[in-house]
């Protein structure tokens, strides 16, 4: 049999104006410049499916010119039909004992250029509709233990600060050799609220909730440095805005006070009724 004749048994037709060979590194290669090298149009099970062993990548794009989309699904012109649940999926189990990270999607970026603008990861939700939404959210990001019923157990820190249960991991950091200019900005994590109209309803920079067992604090604070130099930080923006008021509290009933533990003992912070 030819060998258009073993693509064709196989289901790949090459086009006219392109080349398909095969080589002692690469088991098929396509060449030309045509719409698509690989078009896939039907009702298959999987429509490029992978078994086997990988010695390091089922799909590798290290030698693309990273001058365009890498894997595009629509755009914000022209979306695709999610009729979908989720347009991409991953559900891995890891079973062995070996004591190494998994991640179910890594991605790196590195910058080296003059003002470079290094984003790692861009999530976008919106809804357009006029029809109304019960729920918008950028992100879910969970972390269950036993979420399908088992017995599952978590460990104990062991020493080590990264370990344990969190549904976000949120750091910021750099080497001693390296320098933040003066009016420049770290933090590890930026909230943002601008809701530019009439909001009637609740709208918070940060909802917190809780259930199950009761917890320990809202938030806990631990360092291996010299700690924070304030608590809350108003700068001129804020300093003379809500909720900073002036004046000493006239009158005011000091009936209730929040509980604070430092270092394991109990204080509180009287509040006064205004």
């Amino acid at each position: 049999m030819s060998w258009k004749g073993i693509m064709r048994r196989a289901g790949i037709t090459a086009s006219s104006s392109g080349n398909v060979s095969m080589s002692n590194v690469d088991r098929l290669v396509f060449t030309g410049t045509e719409t698509n090298a690989i078009n896939l149009n039907g009702t298959y099970t999987n429509g490029i499916k992978f078994t086997g062993a990988f010695a390091t990548h089922a799909v590798n794009f290290d030698s693309v010119t990273m001058d365009k989309t890498l894997v595009g699904v629509g755009s914000y012109s022209s979306p695709v039909d999610q009729s979908c649940t989720t347009a991409l999926v991953s559900m891995g189990v890891t079973s062995d004992d070996a004591d190494s990270w998994r991640y179910s999607a890594g991605l790196y970026i590195k910058g080296t250029g003059s003002g470079t603008k290094v984003l790692g990861l861009g999530l976008q939700s919106e809804y357009n509709g006029t029809v109304g939404a019960d729920r918008l959210q950028g992100m879910a990001s969970i972390a269950l233990l036993g979420g399908g019923g088992e017995a599952g157990k978590l460990l104990t820190l062991g020493g080590d600060a990264t370990a344990g249960m969190y549904a976000g991991w949120f750091k910021v950091g750099a080497n001693t050799n390296c320098v933040v200019n003066s009016g420049s900005r770290v933090a590890a994590l930026w909230v943002d609220n601008q809701m530019n109209c009439v909001c009637d309803g609740e709208e918070y920079a940060m909802f917190i909730t809780c259930g199950g067992s009761k917890v320990d604090a809202i938030f806990g604070f631990e360092t291996t440095s010299s700690g924070w130099t304030n608590l809350f930080h108003f700068d001129e923006t804020a300093y003379d805005q809500d909720p900073v008021a002036s004046g000493d509290i006239d009158g005011g009933t000091a009936d209730k006070y929040l509980k604070v533990s430092i270092n394991g003992t109990a204080y509180g912070i009287q509040l006064y009724a205004i």
